[in-house]
């Protein structure tokens, strides 16, 4: 993950709801990124727990693997509705527009587990699992040409149709790329993290040529306070 430095940087003077907005957008991007990257390590290591005939808890890993590919839908919901609030976000650029309409996607899936109690229908309908399916592609040794294309369910096996994505034509990146989750909608949240990255990286920009100068209000503080009983003081 890329540090947003920038964001750490904000002068003292700043609008306390324009840094309020950017902490919040900071954060949101950040969050999203790290739960990325602990996917693909997970998505990965599963890959290669079967490549290498590895005895793993994939129970384990499906929880890891579910619960980053969540925080990332729950981290860019957040982040797009702060950014179509936040002043002076020129709203009507290519990138950012690209990045709203990726969303509109995140947020049914997000309403859809917000309201989880109220769909199971819906899911029995689709035959879907209860928190989606992630697929990927993966190609773990750089030094040969063979790619696989996977597919992870959580929860009860039942009977139904499971997707595969189908590379061929395409350029996925190793060593994993085209990760998606398949719930209500399918959203691929390797696209996603990408149009975070074009669009926060283009405001970066902007917020360090009008910050130059200017002095640092600073960021993330860390308190340690010791507590220990009146007789152990005195010693």
């Amino acid at each position: 993950m890329r540090k947003r430095l920038v964001f750490q940087q904000l002068p003292k003077n700043l609008d306390r709801r324009q840094t309020l907005f950017l902490d919040g957008i900071r954060f949101s991007v950040e969050i999203a990124e790290t739960a990325y990257g602990r996917l693909c390590k997970t998505l990965l290591t599963l890959v290669n727990s079967v490549i290498q005939k590895k005895k793993v808890r994939i129970d384990d890993l499906t929880v890891r693997a579910i619960s980053d590919a969540w925080s990332i839908i729950d981290s860019v919901h957040r982040l797009c509705g702060l950014l179509s609030q936040m002043r002076g976000v020129k709203q009507n650029t290519p990138n950012l527009n690209l990045l709203y309409r990726q969303a509109e996607k995140v947020e049914a899936l997000r309403n859809t587990v917000q309201h989880l109690n109220n769909e199971i229908d819906n899911l029995i309908s689709k035959k879907l699992p209860v928190w989606g399916t992630l697929n990927w592609v993966a190609r773990p040794n750089p030094t040969n040409d063979l790619w696989y294309t996977c597919s992870l369910s959580p929860g009860t096996v039942f009977a139904r149709q499971i997707p595969i994505i189908n590379p061929v034509g395409k350029e996925p990146r190793p060593p994993i790329d085209m990760i998606e989750l398949n719930a209500i909608e399918s959203v691929n949240l390797s696209t996603i993290i990408e149009k975070v990255d074009t669009v926060i990286s283009s405001i970066e920009k902007q917020i360090e040529k009008q910050i130059k100068g200017q002095t640092q209000a600073g960021a993330d503080i860390f308190l340690l306070l010791v507590l220990a009983p009146d007789d152990q003081t005195e010693k």
